[in-house]
């Protein structure tokens, strides 16, 4: 029989163990990224995650899943071309969401100062703007076909057109981003990074499903930012297994329209203090919620 002492010491034993084990899971990064949340269903086919958590720092992020095998999903990347490819007039992501009458938007790649796309970008099969010559971090991309099959790819080796991709696809509507993220379901983007920044990601699930990504940064009062390590885990605990940045910082901005307006409004909140005109977005066409039936 044992002992007062000995039970005690047991017993703190024991106590020291569990809080080990729920230590150690609160350390995880999809632990640390597990706060409360706000789920809608505002078009059919589509659910927008809005989770706002305080650990290891206020961040505000938005996650729009979309179901791929929706028949009424539709998408398109925009974006004005000048005369050459690569050339374009800047435009906020509100105003083409709007003009077109989608239902949702996103920023997209990236531009230079003067607002032409500096890698790929191609809208209902017209291409726009090439992949990046010579960056590397410029040249992870997806595509979206006709049928809406994703496909993640890379600029490929030998590119005599400057739109020749890895695995060979036929674009359709294809953007690119630059840091990959996620890679059969593994986090590709380790260590570093500004944890202060603003992001925008695309992720695709096993179960195809498209997720659009969105954090607030710079504003600690709202949201303080996000690694890119931190992205790709956050994505990864919605089922994503493959996932790429967009154009982050002060262009991170996701729009989607008013369920029974149409009116497109700003969902986030812009670093900027205002939204800013972008080389390009993806534009999502969705059909109304279905109601439940009466009984």
């Amino acid at each position: 029989m044992q002992s007062p002492t000995e039970q005690f010491s047991l017993g703190r034993l024991w106590c020291f163990g569990l809080l080990l084990i729920a230590l150690g899971w609160y350390l995880r990064p999809e632990a640390r990224l597990s706060p409360g949340e706000t789920v809608t269903e505002p078009f059919d086919g589509v659910r927008h995650v809005h989770r706002v958590v305080d650990v290891p720092r206020r961040m505000d992020m938005h996650f729009v899943i979309l179901d791929l095998s929706n028949p009424h999903l539709r998408f398109e990347v925009t974006g004005h071309p000048g005369v050459e490819p690569g050339t374009n007039h800047r435009e906020t992501t509100q105003h083409v969401v709007g003009v077109l009458r989608a239902q949702i938007g996103i920023n997209g790649g990236f531009f230079d100062d003067l607002g032409n796309s500096i890698s790929l970008s191609v809208s209902n099969g017209r291409r726009l703007s090439p992949w990046h010559p010579t960056e590397r971090n410029h040249n992870n991309g997806l595509n979206i076909s006709r049928d809406n099959k994703v496909t993640f790819m890379t600029r490929a080796a030998a590119n005599p057109d400057g739109f020749a991709s890895e695995p060979p696809v036929e674009l359709y509507n294809a953007l690119a981003g630059n840091v990959h993220l996620l890679h059969n379901g593994n986090v590709t983007a380790l260590h570093g990074g500004d944890p202060t920044y603003p992001q925008t990601a695309i992720g695709w699930t096993a179960d195809n499903r498209l997720i659009l990504f969105v954090a607030d940064g710079r504003q600690p009062e709202i949201s303080h930012g996000m690694t890119y390590e931190e992205v790709a885990y956050a994505l990864r605990g919605l089922g994503a297994v493959e996932a790429i940045a967009l154009d982050g910082g002060g262009s991170a901005t996701l729009v989607m329209a008013d369920t029974l307006t149409g009116a497109p409004r700003v969902v986030n909140h812009p670093s900027d203090g205002r939204e800013r005109r972008v080389g390009n977005s993806l534009a999502v066409f969705a059909a109304p919620a279905r109601r439940p039936e009466s009984k």
